[in-house]
């Protein structure tokens, strides 16, 4: 079957070419600039920002920002580039090299007033954690707190304190973290006492709470103690090793941290560097 059209119905589609209303309402003068702020515990990175600009003589410009290297101890490192004056249409951000997870590379964009160290930030675009194939784009996305979904998990070997000295682990700057597990081990000198380990959380410099192991220790033995999040209160795993739970969503923040508080420990019992691991997030 076949439909009849009559041409002098058809019509064409026509564009208005005069005062056509802004393609977006991120305008630009001499006086702005793009710029990329990161946060980064990851080693041997680089970002990239890429974005689309139409300029006032109606050239649309597909221009990529000065590779930015981000730190990789949390601090804040940023890159600026002025782009000229017109509009910004769009803008994406991904890793240029080396590999990331989420929790790992926070990262702000936006545009500021002037390029200086007094320059004056007045729009922020996208904001959150960048990646191995976790990118972020204007427009489009929302601006991500540090905290908010997963973080990177870490397993951390701690530092091994001196015979007689309790466990003391401490966040490093620029962090926030979730603690999952703890693992101890403790070799107890031949003084005769009847050992408890506690693990105390520390926050500001006072202890929030500590969680006693059910089990205890005596003379001359080397025990286990793991303390992990969904746990019940006590678990017999072996003779040697046994594990309590933790609170959950228990978060500590810089400088906050860890420790051991054994009752009746002996200036002979010596502890082992503690593993532990914990989610970790960036905290600007």
């Amino acid at each position: 079957m076949q439909i009849a059209e009559r041409s002098e119905e058809v019509q064409g589609i026509t564009f208005q070419n005069e005062r056509v209303a802004p393609p977006s309402d991120l305008y630009m003068t001499r006086m702005d600039a793009l710029f990329i702020t990161s946060y980064n515990s990851a080693v041997g990175i680089t970002i990239q920002v890429r974005y689309t600009f139409l300029r006032v003589d109606g050239v649309v410009i597909v221009g990529v920002l000065d590779t930015h290297t981000p730190n990789t101890d949390r601090s804040g490192v940023t890159t600026v580039q002025p782009l000229g004056e017109g509009y910004l249409l769009s803008a994406c951000v991904f890793l240029g090299s080396g590999t990331s997870r989420r929790g790992q590379t926070y990262v702000q964009v936006g545009v500021a007033r002037g390029v200086a160290a007094a320059r004056l930030v007045h729009r922020i675009i996208m904001q959150g954690y960048v990646g191995t194939a976790i990118n972020l784009a204007w427009p489009g996305n929302r601006l991500e707190q540090p905290r908010e979904g997963s973080g990177y998990t870490r397993a951390v070997t701690g530092t091994n304190p001196a015979p007689g000295v309790e466990i003391n682990e401490v966040v490093p700057t620029g962090a926030t973290w979730r603690l999952t597990t703890v693992r101890v081990a403790l070799t107890s000198s031949a003084t005769v006492a009847t050992r408890r380990p506690l693990l105390q959380l520390n926050r500001a410099g006072a202890t929030v709470l500590s969680v006693p192991h059910p089990q205890t220790q005596l003379a001359s033995l080397t025990r286990i103690y793991n303390w992990a999040l969904g746990m019940a209160l006590a678990v017999t795993v072996t003779t040697d090793s046994n594990i309590t739970g933790l609170p959950i969503d228990m978060y500590l923040a810089a400088g906050d941290g860890f420790s051991t508080a054994t009752e009746a420990i002996q200036a002979g019992d010596d502890y082992a560097a503690p593993s532990y691991s914990v989610e970790e997030y960036i905290e600007p």
